[in-house]
């Protein structure tokens, strides 16, 4: 009996010693484990360092493989640059790499008790950040631009004139607009029918023509050679703040604060037409009608005046400086006439023109701008998680789930969250009168367009204001981009399939719709290369539409109220950045590969 019971107790012993024995082996490679992670985690840090800092050029002196002791454990650091459509493990100094996927390796020594090598992987994923290309334009259109009806596109501060529309097409301004900036007709004409504002600069490859009541306050140039006139003001009481400068003919009744040059036409005023600096046409100059000119007038041909009296009434045309011509009417009134054979070829001078004008040799067209290509890969979603952005992914398209997820969303650490509509047959819609409501900066994808019928309502309480993103990708389906546009120096087009192409159910696919907006304390920026429209304006008892739109084709009708502001777009990056930049990487993932 006693026999028995020392043996069962030198088993239970002999089981005790191996239990510890196998415990201390397992603690012993945990901690191991625990130590080379940590090393390989240094490694990976270490090489993030050494990113710091760096141009493209420069990434060369970043490659992989690399070795290092740490915490006595042996880490080897390897590197894949993303470059083009490949991979490689050192980019040369004369290529531009958008993203690096580091592996770090920590081998350990052998392992006390635990009898054997311990080794752990870490890899981060970290993406370039080339820096972003600026957006200007309050309105950019690829397409001609329509506005109806009480329509205010305001600057982004009392005295900024920054609200700027540019179009690629023409521009019609139909009634009772105001613009506080530019605008710029690329390949169309400019028409302003009724009672338009404009602040500063008016610029067409067309021609410009004002009806009743419009005041532009800065210089109006036209660069065509087949429209007549290129430059028509006809209405009442309009108004010139600057210069008339055309290629063409200019026909003018209004005031005109600045000088009139048409450097291969004529020049024809009307009606009490005021010029308050100097007159110039190629091809003559006929006076009518009580012309007054500030200062001299000149010409290659003749300056005509018709007629003096009406009715028993003076109409007489004066220039108060100095008229030269190869003959002059006798009933022009001048400081001084001179008639010389060959005119005068007296072209004012003139100064703060664009550059880009060609003034005074040929007004030349406005230089083509082209619509920024906004795509939405893995590449530039990296982007706007480099910019802070959580992004979620959903298949809910239609009311009431696409709101849920909205308002739903995930706006991470930073306040920032990316809703990206994938599967959808139809434009993403919401029930009427619905409520988004921003936590912080919100960005809406979808390749398939957005619809909001009746009224949507932006709503946000968050400081500082919050940006708000509306974008249908530029390579959505129904999209094309042919490459390059004829006269664009390299320059593409939007061209989207036609719209009874695009329509489901009564929605037109990659448009962007909205029947009527409410904001509240958020900046809007919309991006579509097919159409964004607006059709029954915007909410008057709330902020106004505060943001940018840039579209294939824009159309806004019934008092809309727009206030320009600079919106951020993370992925909106120069995509072919210079060498000599810094790549700025950024953390994406990171992550333990176990074996």
């Amino acid at each position: 009996m006693t026999l028995m019971i020392m043996v069962v107790g030198a088993i239970l012993i002999a089981t005790l010693v191996a239990v510890t024995m196998f415990n201390s082996a397992v603690t012993s490679k945990t901690r191991a484990e625990m130590h080379v992670l940590a090393s390989a985690d240094a490694g990976i840090d270490m090489v993030i360092g050494l990113l710091e800092g760096k141009t493209y050029e420069q990434l060369a002196s970043v490659c992989g493989p690399m070795s290092f002791t740490i915490n006595n454990d042996a880490v080897t650091v390897t590197t894949e640059y993303q470059v083009g459509g490949s991979t490689k493990a050192c980019p040369s100094s004369t290529e531009v790499a958008s993203a690096v996927t580091i592996s770090s390796t920590a081998t350990s020594g052998n392992v006390p008790v635990a009898n054997e090598v311990v080794s752990r992987t870490v890899e981060a994923v970290l993406y370039a950040t080339p820096e972003q290309v600026d957006l200007d334009k309050a309105i950019f259109s690829e397409d001609s631009t329509i506005i109806t009806s009480n329509t205010y596109v305001k600057e982004s501060a009392p005295g900024e004139e920054d609200a700027h529309i540019y179009t690629n097409g023409g521009f019609i301004c139909d009634s009772q607009q105001v613009v506080q900036g530019s605008i710029i007709a690329a390949h169309g004409d400019i028409y302003f029918k009724n009672d338009c504002d404009v602040s500063t600069s008016v610029w067409a490859s067309g021609s410009v023509e004002f009806a009743s009541g419009t005041h532009v306050y800065g210089d109006v140039y036209s660069s065509t050679i087949t429209a007549d006139p290129a430059i028509t003001i006809s209405g009442n009481n309009a108004y010139v703040g600057g210069s008339l400068i055309a290629n063409g003919t200019i026909d003018v009744k209004s005031e005109v604060t600045g000088n009139i040059v048409s450097l291969d036409g004529s020049v024809i005023t009307r009606d009490g037409t005021d010029v308050g600096k100097n007159v110039f046409a190629a091809d003559g100059i006929e006076f009518n009608k009580k012309t007054n000119v500030d200062g001299n007038a000149s010409t290659l041909t003749t300056i005509a005046t018709n007629p003096t009296f009406v009715n028993g009434n003076n109409y007489e045309n004066v220039v108060v400086g100095t008229a030269t011509a190869e003959t002059i009417s006798v009933a022009l009134k001048a400081g001084t006439k001179v008639e010389v054979a060959g005119g005068g070829n007296f072209k004012p001078s003139m100064t703060g023109l664009p550059p880009a004008l060609g003034y005074p040799a040929e007004v030349q067209d406005p230089p083509r701008q082209q619509l920024p290509i906004l795509t939405m890969d893995a590449e530039d979603i990296a982007l706007w998680q480099n910019d802070g952005y959580k992004v979620t992914i959903t298949s809910s398209c239609d009311a009431p789930g696409a709101l849920t997820a909205v308002n739903g969303a995930d706006y991470g650490s930073q306040g920032k969250a990316l809703v990206i509509f994938e599967g959808c047959s139809k434009p993403v819609n919401f029930a009427n009168n619905s409520v988004i409501t921003l936590q912080g900066d919100l960005g809406l994808v979808s390749t398939t367009g957005f619809r909001m019928d009746n009224q949507t309502y932006i709503k946000s309480t968050v400081s500082p204001r919050p940006d708000m993103h509306w974008i249908v990708p530029a390579d959505s389906p129904n999209v094309t981009w042919p490459w390059p546009t004829v006269g664009t120096t390299g320059q593409s087009t939007p061209q989207c399939a036609s719209e009874a192409a695009r329509t489901v159910d009564g929605m037109i696919l990659q448009d962007i719709y909205f029947q009527k907006v409410k904001n509240d304390g958020a900046n809007v920026f919309i991006y579509t290369p097919c159409t964004a429209e607006f059709t029954t304006g915007w909410s008057s008892d709330t902020d106004p539409f505060t943001g940018q739109i840039y579209a294939g084709d824009v159309d806004l009708h019934n008092s809309f109220d727009l206030k320009m502001t600079k919106v951020n777009v993370p992925s909106n990056a120069d995509k072919t950045p210079a060498l000599n930049k810094l790549a700025n990487f950024q953390l994406i993932s990171r992550y333990d590969l176990f074996s």
